[in-house]
């Protein structure tokens, strides 16, 4: 079962229970893993659990399946982690959706601040949800981590006003360190990471004054994306999710 393909198909599933798989995910199974009637695969519906199913057939706009197998998924992890990140050029923002993923990061949100150079797209996002699915099946969790639609910073602040623990990860820090700001991290928490060129004074200050504690994440400076997994780490294995 562990070396099975892994499918997220957008309905309910239940033992016994017969299914169509279509559209993206029928490209991949069909076309890209070349999977053949007989083969057994795992479905997911986002709702915690892995289903083992059998494909009875393959056409050209379907597949049929047969689900005999069900059980919990236990790679979730417990402390809910949202990181959001400045805009990266290239693929850089593609390869820490990918990394956050295998981390078990449980929310991604992309944003513009000022020295951003990445261009907000509605094409960035859809490659950046895309790479949240590949991940999710490669290091088999039981959901896609949930991509943001692209914001500005401010409302990117905005956006995790709730959170009890919030921090910004800022070069120019000296006394905060992350373990220190994490002392009070429980269940959830929101990790601020800037793009290539970092973050304004003006932007930290108006972190600061929504309840974001900048911190340090050490003695070198960080590039981006080894940031973000850095911290995102350290985070969770903080909170307990290595152990």
């Amino acid at each position: 079962m562990a070396d099975l393909k892994r499918y997220f198909i957008g309905q309910k599933l239940s033992v016994g229970q017969s299914v169509e798989l279509s559209g993206s995910e029928l490209h991949h199974l069909s076309d890209v893993m070349r999977q053949k009637a007989g083969d057994s695969v795992i479905l997911l519906c986002k709702d915690g659990f892995d289903y083992t199913a059998r494909i009875e057939s393959i056409n050209k706009k379907s597949a049929v399946l047969s689900v005999y197998g069900k059980e919990k998924n236990t790679r979730e992890t417990k402390f809910k982690l949202t990181v959001l990140c400045g805009l990266l050029k290239g693929e850089g923002s593609e390869n820490q959706v990918s990394a956050l993923s295998e981390l078990g990061v449980y929310k991604f949100i992309p944003f513009i601040s000022r020295y951003c150079t990445a261009a907000k797209s509605e094409n960035k996002t859809q490659r950046l949800r895309r790479k949240a699915l590949e991940s999710a099946k490669q290091c088999k969790r039981a959901y896609a981590m949930e991509v943001g639609e692209i914001l500005s910073f401010a409302d990117a602040l905005e956006s995790v006003k709730d959170l009890p623990v919030k921090i910004i990860a800022y070069e120019c820090e000296k006394h905060t360190a992350l373990k220190t700001a994490l002392q009070n991290a429980e269940k959830e928490a929101a990790l601020v990471i800037g793009s290539e060129g970092g973050f304004s004074e003006d932007e930290i200050f108006l972190a600061q004054s929504k309840g974001f504690t900048a911190a340090t994440l050490g003695k070198t400076i960080l590039k981006a994306n080894t940031a973000a997994t850095a911290a995102a780490a350290a985070m969770l294995y903080n909170a307990g999710e290595w152990e």
